[in-house]
């Protein structure tokens, strides 16, 4: 993460806006998430990368936020990517893709990513698991009432 690298650097955002001619507040929505670096300029990450003294390719995987958890209770595999101020969960489950929205993003949701993911996943798989009962249900309901009409 961006945010990361800059600290860990000793590296402050204002001097980064300062020397790239980038407004600081553009630099801080990019380096916190708020800005989907796929939707700035390409001469915007030119000057960051140039004034970092790196590659826009390092650059852009500073930028994008992608964590990723392993589930180990459905045995799934899930990809935090944050799209337009928001996070979302990317995972596969029972053959099918899925992309959900979690939460927007801010220092307070950014801190709990793993739990609000994990949440996010379970409401899916939940919501799976009562539309694969409810079948069972009314399939042995329209078996029983065939069953009961062909006796009468």
């Amino acid at each position: 993460m961006l945010k990361d690298y800059l600290k860990q650097k000793n590296i402050s955002m204002y001097s980064v806006a300062e020397k790239s001619g980038v407004p600081y507040s553009t630099l801080n929505d990019l380096a916190n998430g708020r800005v989907d670096v796929d939707n700035c300029k390409v001469s915007l990450l030119r000057l960051i990368a140039a004034t970092l003294e790196m590659s826009m390719d390092e650059l852009y995987g500073l930028c994008r936020e992608n964590r990723r958890y392993i589930l180990d209770r459905y045995g799934i595999v899930v990809n935090v990517i944050v799209k337009d101020k928001d996070y979302y969960a990317e995972f596969d489950y029972q053959g099918e893709h899925v992309c959900t929205r979690i939460c927007p993003v801010n220092d307070d949701t950014t801190r709990f990513i793993k739990d609000l993911a994990e949440w996010s996943v379970d409401d899916h798989v939940n919501d799976k698991e009562w539309e694969r009962i409810n079948e069972i249900f009314f399939n042995e309901k329209r078996r029983c009432a065939a069953d009961t009409g062909d006796e009468q």
